[in-house]
């Protein structure tokens, strides 16, 4: 028998079990999932059958497998990984079931399903016109899974965004955002229409899928305005109000120059298709275009002359109400509407007049007092920082408290946000902490610890050390000083700091080696992968010392791609990690490819690419949505196709041996999928060590 050294099994004995933080697991109200069965066909023909390991179950809980009412395994399965391979499927639809646990599940495998992915048929939103005259298109975006009908199976709300949509720092008219929920079985349940006071892009419509009122259903919340028309078409407030600043002045401006504005329209969706299609092929993004000087132009926008007497707040939405609005994750209806906490009053108090600062947005769920979840929604992270939680009962939306920094105990904890954000026990109190960038919240609303590192674009929150249960932070930061650092997530002290002079856009953690105990990290300027000591970590064959010459060539990788770290020539992806191959280590994720670290040459190579898929945001290349959600515990891949005609969600057919609690009972694991789409991703992380390393108990296979 082969024996794998592992991490702690505790009190499940074969099965891993959660340790820090400290929630009461008997007292907190959380979704209760079903066995999660699922049957996938291999290019091979064999058909592997995969399904959830539940906390609720017993040790050496016994599974058996049946196929059309026919029993497939001989003896009950009672260790090894929840994973099954029929090499001898049948021709037709086929029923595959799993039964154990006191939870049977079951999953129709139809005839004609592709191997490797469940398909979703979308039904994408109508092309649209923006008051200037400008076309844009649809395409499926970030999404989150909930179950919204209470049947143990997660539901997937998606985002339409359309191809006009903006960063803060532009100016411009953006096509509305929509929103759709589906089925697994690819049932469209609503349409949510943001409208057209809600401005589109990745700052400002972060959405949250979570059972709020702990009825077993999830809701579906998020900042709302005039306009916005639920899933049963009734709008929320004014139904006529335009609050876009230059809209009349744009639609006079198309009048008079109508041909021109067409003729831009279609040159500007003739370039992004050319560009898309470069995309395709690795190329650089060159749209062929030339300055003045015949040299060529790199990934040039469209210039167009601005309206007379509107500039660059064009598009922009500078007035109006802001909503915060609760809608039914089965029917889309809205259930209640409050104003949005913190309203944006003079926008000079958040750093500009431009709506760049005050229109930055964040959102999470987290457990405050250690029983039942609250949404969080928040502004502000450059200068003036709110956050406001907020509990529902099914009938009211009450706010539990509000952070601001204009609160003069808490003024030096502006600046401090990040474009994302985490929710986790850090404290081991068995209430939930937010981790906002730089500084941290407790769960009544109060400051933690400010480390006045500022602004980041990434972090990752886990147990990295295996000998221990505590939460610990990496972090990177784009004030050209702090760079990237370690901390402890409860108390803020710096354990190892990598100081950089350049913006650290891109950091990364995860336990890629088994050769060094623990996690390891890296960015785009850490010099190196490294160990939970902040030591460098080389690999087995590499030399120790390293020539100038490829040293000046990582440097001139990196200047030109930032989302990931060049290290003695090798490209190591800053984006997200993944649980795909059936070990313990942790693989990487990124434009459409899950790839392995090889930690004898500190390389990449790839395990598989998704052919005809296209990860979102652009250089930011994440999946639609990445995690634990049907299965065993390994993590698929939610992607859109190229036409984002369908959705595709991949899941690994890869043997595992383990067997291991579904990641999604693990609470700050929950908690992170649930933010995951908020701003700039990040991959989850659990609330324990997941890892290959040696721990007190032995695991025999």
């Amino acid at each position: 028998m082969k024996r794998i050294l592992i991490f702690a099994l505790l009190a499940l004995g074969g099965l891993y079990a959660w340790s820090q933080p400290r929630y009461d697991m008997k007292n907190i109200v959380r979704e209760q999932l079903n066995r999660g069965v699922v049957a996938i066909k291999q290019d091979n023909g064999n058909v592997i059958v995969s399904w959830r390991t539940l906390t609720s179950d017993g040790k050496g809980e016994p599974f058996d497998i049946y196929r059309n009412g026919v029993k497939l395994n001989d003896l009950p399965m009672t260790d090894g990984g929840t994973f099954f391979t029929d090499k001898k499927p049948l021709s037709g639809d086929v029923t595959y079931e799993v039964r154990g646990g006191g939870k049977d599940g079951s999953y129709i495998l139809k005839a004609d399903a592709p191997a490797g992915y469940l398909p979703i048929a979308l039904k994408k939103p109508a092309d649209g016109i923006t008051p200037d005259g400008r076309t844009y298109t649809y395409s499926a975006n970030d999404a989150s899974v909930g179950d919204v009908d209470g049947d143990g199976q997660y539901e997937i709300i998606l985002k339409w965004d359309p191809s006009n949509s903006h960063d803060n720092a532009h100016d411009g008219f953006t096509g509305n955002t929509i929103f759709d929920c589906y089925r697994l079985n690819g049932e469209r349940l609503w349409r949510i229409d943001m409208g057209k006071n809600i401005r589109s892009g990745a700052h400002y419509t972060q959405f949250i899928v979570y059972d709020l009122d702990g009825d077993g259903r999830a809701e579906v919340m998020m900042k709302t305005a005039d306009g916005t028309i639920d899933g049963k078409g009734k709008v929320i407030g004014n139904a006529d109000a335009d609050w876009r600043h230059g809209v009349n002045e744009a639609m006079a401006h198309f009048d008079k120059n109508r041909e021109r504005a067409v003729k831009e329209s279609r040159e500007r969706e003739r370039m992004r298709r050319e560009r898309e299609e470069m995309r395709k092929q690795d190329k650089r993004h060159d749209t062929g275009t030339k300055d003045k000087k015949g040299k060529k132009n790199s990934n040039r926008q469209w210039q167009r002359t601005p309206w007379p007497g509107v500039g660059f707040r064009s598009g922009k939405i500078l007035e109006g109400p802001e909503y915060l609005t609760v809608f039914n994750g089965l029917t889309g209806e809205a259930m209640a509407t409050v104003d949005y906490i913190p309203e944006r009053g003079d926008m000079s108090g958040w750093g500009d007049e431009k709506a760049n600062r005050s229109d930055r947005y964040l959102a999470a769920v987290g457990y405050f007092d250690g029983h039942k979840a609250s949404a969080v929604f928040c502004r502000g992270y450059y200068t003036r920082t709110v956050v406001a939680a907020w509990d529902w009962d099914g009938k009211t939306l009450t706010n539990r408290w509000t952070f601001d920094t204009n609160d003069e105990r808490w003024r030096s904890y502006a600046g401090q946000g990040n474009h994302n954000i985490r929710v986790a026990d850090v404290d081991g109190d068995g209430r939930d902490e937010i981790t906002y960038g730089s500084m941290a919240i407790d769960h009544d609303g109060t400051g933690l610890y400010n480390t006045g590192m500022g602004h980041g674009d990434a972090m990752h929150l886990t147990v990295f050390d295996p000998t221990s249960d505590k939460l610990q932070l990496w972090d990177c930061h784009e004030n050209r000083r702090d760079g990237s650092e370690l901390r402890d997530a409860a108390t803020g002290k710096i354990i190892f700091q990598i100081k950089s002079g350049f913006d650290v856009g891109r950091c990364m953690a995860a336990d890629i080696d088994p050769t060094n105990p623990g996690l390891e990290m890296w960015s785009s300027d850490s010099h190196g992968i490294r160990n939970i000591k902040g030591e460098q970590v080389l690999p087995a064959k590499a030399k120790k010392q390293m020539k100038a010459k490829q040293a000046d060539s990582d440097a001139a990788a990196a200047a030109n791609d930032n989302t990931a770290l060049y290290y003695r020539g090798a490209r190591v992806s800053t984006n997200f990690g993944i649980w795909w191959d059936g070990d313990l280590l942790r693989e990487l994720l990124d434009h459409e490819t899950v790839t392995k670290y090889d930690w004898q040459t500190g390389r990449t190579y790839p395990l598989i690419k998704f052919e005809g898929c296209r990860f979102n945001n652009g250089t930011k290349s994440n999946p639609c949505l990445s995690g634990d959600i049907i299965g065993d515990w390994r993590e698929e891949v939610i992607t859109r196709t190229e036409d984002s005609n369908e959705l595709r969600i991949y899941v690994s057919t890869v043997p595992t041996g383990h067997r291991i609690n579904c990641l999604m009972e693990d609470m700050p694991y929950r908690l992170s999928m649930a933010t995951q789409n908020v701003g700039y991703n990040q991959p989850p992380h659990t609330g324990f060590y997941l890892g290959p390393d040696k721990s007190a108990v032995e695991f025999l296979k």
